[in-house]
């Protein structure tokens, strides 16, 4: 398998763990506050709180994907030409 296919398949893999955890964070604190509401005999007061707080974990997680996406792309620099900056340098010289 070709470099460009295998970078696009976990690319694509990235973005769609990406989706799912978001829809597990925002799914799992309505499931929390639903489950506290009842308990409690109260009229959506936990829902609205833990949908809050899941949506705020949703965006928690798309922060950290992109500061991981960004910190490993930095270290590809020039991949997209098949050479990085230090070969470049060195061939120079030569």
């Amino acid at each position: 398998m070709k470099k460009e296919n295998r970078r696009l398949f976990r690319e694509i893999g990235y973005a769609s763990c990406l989706g799912i955890s978001m829809a597990i964070a925002i799914f799992a604190g309505l499931f929390v506050g639903v489950y506290c509401d009842k308990k409690f005999g109260t009229d959506n007061v936990f829902v609205v709180v833990f949908l809050v707080f899941g949506i705020a974990a949703a965006f928690r997680n798309v922060q950290v994907f992109v500061k991981r996406y960004i910190k490993n792309a930095g270290g590809r620099a020039g991949d997209e030409n098949g050479e990085s900056g230090s070969k470049n340098d060195n061939s120079e010289e030569d």
